[in-house]
């Protein structure tokens, strides 16, 4: 890295060389979304001198291709979201949809991954309205037994909650009745019931959040992980791309495994929990003021005793322990398929792009949202 801007500088340097260069200075490779990583290499390797323009041109027509294809997919689910109408019921809610359908399309990029993304989308949108339910809207009152139907998943029993809640709940009900009914022809359905055992699990952390937030808690930086790392939704969302996954011979052992949150989930939503924290951590301060859980980054300063920046840079040193141990969980043999450990990887780079700079979920604007034209919307012009 301290050689790369002396060379990208150099006059001798070609100018596909030096925005190659210029891509890797910015973001690395190995943690970029395959995708936008796609994009930006046509544009490096059009300035390429040597190219092979019959290649170019394929490869701009294949990328232009599946970004209709992509397309059509977000249609779909834009349809669905809007029939559900929750953000028109809960004003509250974040409306998200388009950024978590560009979250599912950076971790099931390949164009025959679409009920992948599809389960992956819908699962982490409503998980988002959850979280507004727990962090913005809801009372501690309210949320006790609204977590108690959740894990009950009784429909019944949510006739006592207030009518929001109940609105919440319909909407996740059937969509996961809508997932069964897609599995169910091959005979998959039971996947189902460990998405929702991961999600029952979220609306558990989540209280647990809430009730630190409640009373003013201050968990001691570990106390903090053992919530915080898994109610970064990252197992869940895991869990939700292998549900949808096809032409993969998954055996109710890989769902055993994800659902136990094995080491390289664990630190995968490690990895992902710090860096969001480090991105979000002025707006975590606000937060705060408003009742929700400290952030592990203001957990660590005071349990240190040092600054808020000699904070952060022991976190990313912790981050860079957990790529590691990221690399070295999906190298070493295992029972599990690579195909079934591999959105690991593919969720942790999302993480690398989403909050590289701040926390681009929440604040959808800037670079989140040029990434979001690129891909779904500007075709690549083809001369």
């Amino acid at each position: 890295m301290h050689h790369l801007p002396l060379v990208k500088n150099n006059n001798k340097v070609s100018v596909s060389l030096a925005m190659d260069i210029e891509r890797a200075l910015y973001m690395p490779l190995r943690n970029g979304m395959a995708r936008l990583l796609a994009r930006q290499y046509i544009s490096i390797y059009e300035k390429d001198e040597q190219r092979n323009d019959a290649l170019l041109e394929l490869a701009k027509l294949d990328y232009n291709r599946v970004q209709r294809l992509l397309q059509k997919e977000l249609k779909n689910i834009s349809l669905w979201w809007k029939e559900l109408a929750l953000v028109d019921k809960l004003k509250f809610a974040r409306d998200r949809l388009v950024e978590c359908y560009y979250w599912a399309f950076g971790v099931s990029p390949e164009p025959n991954q679409s009920r992948p993304r599809r389960v992956f989308a819908k699962t982490v949108v409503l998980t988002s309205v959850m979280d507004d339910i727990y962090d913005h809207y809801g009372t501690l009152e309210e949320l006790i037994p609204f977590n108690d139907v959740i894990q009950r998943w009784d429909m019944e029993a949510m006739k006592q909650l207030p009518d929001y809640m109940q609105i919440f709940i319909h909407a996740l009900a059937d969509t996961f009745k809508e997932f069964e009914k897609d599995l169910s022809p091959e005979g998959n359905s039971y996947r189902v019931d460990y998405l929702k055992k991961a999600m029952k699990d979220m609306s558990r952390l989540y209280l647990q959040e809430a009730k630190w937030g409640a009373k003013r808690y201050v968990p001691t930086f570990e106390e903090h992980l053992s919530v915080t790392v898994q109610s970064s939704g990252y197992p869940m969302l895991h869990c939700a791309t292998l549900v949808g996954l096809e032409d993969i011979n998954l055996t109710k052992e890989v769902y055993d495994w994800v659902i136990s949150i094995p080491k390289l989930l664990h630190f995968t939503a490690l990895h992902s929990r710090l860096m969001d924290d480090i991105a979000d951590v002025e707006q975590d301060k606000i937060r705060q003021e408003e009742g929700q859980v400290i952030s592990t980054v203001q957990c660590y300063v005071l349990e240190k005793g040092i600054s808020e920046e000699e904070a952060c840079l022991d976190l990313k040193k912790l981050m860079k322990k957990c790529s590691k141990i990221i690399n070295e969980e999906l190298l070493k043999p295992s029972s599990i398929p690579i195909e079934a450990r591999k959105p690991a990887l593919t969720l942790k780079c999302v993480a690398e792009v989403i909050y590289r700079v701040h926390n681009s979920y929440n604040e959808p604007s800037g670079e989140m949202k040029d990434n979001i034209s690129t891909l779904l919307v500007n075709p690549v012009p083809i001369i």
